[in-house]
């Protein structure tokens, strides 16, 4: 198995996995009938525009763990040759938790380092490529953007120190750090291990963040860096036309988009 901890190890990902199975039960009514990561924002789904940044990126392998209304993305992107992108799916049933969907792509991931996103945040593309170069560049067995953040009990709190990763506390309301996690990473394949040894948590859920603080608490490098931009996340109704003002007034977050999207 290759040293993930040196650099340019053929480390740049070229495989990415979206999570994707969530409903959105605050965005209702807009998903009593669509899952959250199909909603339409400017008359593209949300995880049109991660497609796209994928792509520029350089992925060419891209896995959707699905599961509310799942047919309806298959239905949508199907194969991903109009994006350039080879795509297959995989359905969440049992465990919930990000930890139990991450751990679905262990055969499709093969070994190879992977992109990890969630399936239903926006960010610019740049953010991607800084991302890729940071974990490609870098001594690290994995690297994640990092998000400044008020309230660092709601969400998974980061700390760092010196570029790297100490410590990741999700959803505690003893955190304290300033930097939550932005759900857009790169890992390889001891995670995978890591998933699979820890505990469901007190929501019996499998912990994404508990793998990782697991690696970290067995030596890995972990790189966290802070994006340059905003992340954008729809949480509630009133957030869609937000969203939707700043996609029309800020490229960074669609560049190029008409070079890979079918016609409208």
């Amino acid at each position: 198995m290759p040293n993930w901890n040196q650099p340019n190890v053929n480390k740049r990902p070229v495989h990415a996995v979206l999570l994707a199975a969530g409903r959105g039960k605050r965005l209702a009514p807009h998903t009593d009938h669509v899952p959250k990561p199909l909603l339409a924002l400017n008359k593209r789904p949300i995880l049109e525009y991660a497609l796209h940044h994928l792509k520029q990126a350089g992925v060419l392998h891209l896995l959707i763990v699905v599961g509310y209304r799942g047919d309806m993305i298959q239905s949508h992107f199907g194969n991903g040759h109009k994006w350039g992108l080879d795509i297959t799916y995989v359905e969440q049933t049992a465990v919930p938790g990000t930890g139990a969907a991450a751990l679905l792509a262990e055969p499709f991931v093969d070994g190879h380092p992977f992109f990890l996103g969630w399936g239903d945040i926006l960010a610019a593309g740049a953010e991607h490529k800084r991302l890729f170069h940071l974990f490609a560049e870098g001594a690290h067995e994995g690297a994640m953007l990092l998000e400044p953040v008020e309230t660092p009990q709601h969400g998974a709190a980061v700390e760092v120190i010196n570029g790297r990763v100490v410590s990741l506390v999700e959803k505690s309301s003893q955190a304290t750090a300033p930097w939550n996690q932005a759900g857009l990473a790169v890992y390889t394949q001891p995670i995978f291990s890591a998933l699979k040894s820890i505990a469901l948590s007190e929501r019996g859920e499998l912990e994404f963040t508990a793998a990782v603080q697991k690696r970290i608490d067995d030596g890995a490098s972990i790189a966290g860096i802070p994006m340059l931009y905003p992340r954008l996340h729809l949480t509630h109704p009133k957030d869609i036309q937000t969203v939707e003002n700043i996609l029309s007034t800020e490229d960074r977050y669609a560049p190029s988009i008409a070079q890979y999207a079918r016609d409208d």
